[in-house]
C-alpha cells in the first residue's frame, strides 16, 4: 500500500519514466491502473510486463495502449485471440505480426477487411505462424504491396514462388528474385527479365548457381556485373573476364571475391593502359 501511495505522488513525467525503465513486474501492474493514458502504453510497451498485466490492459479506453499490447512479446495467445476482435485495424495489425498469435488466428486476420492488416501479415518475413497456405492465399492479392511481401516471405512455398514469378508487376517478380528459397529454375527464368533491376536482383541472390551467373556475366548493364562480381558463387573464370570491366567498383568487387585466383589479382594490380 505504501508503495502505491508513493508511486501515486509522483508526477505524469516521472511516472511516464518508471513505466518505461523499470523491470519489476509488481511496479508495473501498479502503473497499469495509471490515469494516464501515457503512463498505461508505456506499461503495455515494456518487455517486462506480465501476461495477466497486458491481458487486462487488453481492455483499456485506448486504442494506442492496446496497440502495445499487441505487439508485446509477452502477450499471451489467449488476450492475442481476444484482441484480433478489436474494432481499431492498428491492433488487430499488431496482432497479426505478434509471434505469439496462433496459425489459426493469423489466418483468420489474413481474411480481414482491412488491407494493411492482410499486408503485415505478408511483412512480417520471419513469422513462422504465417503458414504457406496463407501466404498463396495473399499471393491473390490485387494490391501489388502485399503480394511484394508474399514474395519476400521466408515460409513462402515453391508453388506460390513460382506462380508470382510470372506476376505482372515488375517489384513483385523482383521481389521473388531476391527470396533465398527462389529455386535455381525459377531464377534461371528471371536472368532472362527484360528490366535490368530484376536481373541484378538474381546476380545477388546466394543460392544463384555458376551456370546462371556465367551468363549474367556477359550482360551489358553495370550494376548486373557488379552484383555477379560480389557473388561468392561466381567462377574465377567470370571473374577474370570482369577484372576487364573498365567499371573501377566492379573491379573492386573482382578483388574482393574469394574465388578470384592469384593470376586475376595480379593483373588487377597492373596499371591500366
Amino acid at each position: 500500500m505504501k508503495v502505491i501511495l508513493e508511486i501515486g505522488q509522483y508526477s505524469t513525467g516521472l511516472r511516464e519514466r518508471l513505466a518505461k525503465e523499470t523491470k519489476e513486474p509488481a511496479i508495473l501492474k501498479i502503473l497499469a491502473e495509471d490515469e494516464d493514458s501515457s503512463v498505461r502504453y508505456l506499461v503495455a510497451e515494456n518487455p517486462n510486463t506480465s501476461p495477466e498485466t497486458l491481458n487486462k490492459l487488453a481492455g483499456d479506453e485506448s486504442s494506442f495502449v492496446r496497440t502495445f499490447v499487441a505487439q508485446n512479446p509477452n502477450t499471451s495467445p489467449e488476450t492475442l485471440n481476444k484482441l484480433a476482435e478489436d474494432e481499431n485495424s492498428s491492433v488487430r495489425t499488431s496482432v497479426a505480426t505478434n509471434e505469439n498469435t496462433s496459425c489459426e488466428i493469423v489466418a483468420k486476420l489474413a481474411e480481414d477487411e482491412d488491407l494493411f492488416v492482410r499486408q503485415s501479415i505478408a511483412q512480417a518475413r520471419f513469422n513462422k505462424n504465417s503458414s504457406p497456405e496463407i501466404l498463396d492465399r495473399l499471393a491473390e492479392e490485387k494490391y501489388y504491396g502485399i503480394r511484394e511481401a508474399v514474395a519476400n516471405h521466408l515460409n513462402i512455398s515453391l508453388e506460390t514462388l513460382s506462380k508470382l514469378a510470372e506476376d505482372q508487376n515488375d517489384i513483385v517478380r523482383k521481389a521473388v528474385a531476391s527470396n533465398p528459397n527462389t529455386s535455381l529454375e525459377i531464377l534461371d527464368k528471371l536472368a532472362e527479365n527484360s528490366w535490368g533491376e530484376i536481373r541484378a536482383t538474381v546476380a545477388s541472390n546466394p543460392n544463384t548457381s555458376r551456370e546462371i551467373l556465367n551468363k549474367l556475366a556477359e550482360d551489358k548493364k553495370q550494376v548486373v556485373l557488379l552484383r555477379v562480381a560480389k557473388n561468392p558463387n561466381t567462377s574465377p573464370e567470370a571473374l577474370d573476364k570482369l577484372a576487364e570491366n573498365s567499371g573501377k567498383w566492379i573491379r573492386a568487387e573482382v578483388a574482393n571475391n574469394p574465388n578470384t585466383s592469384q593470376e586475376t589479382l595480379n593483373k588487377l594490380q597492373r596499371p591500366n593502359k
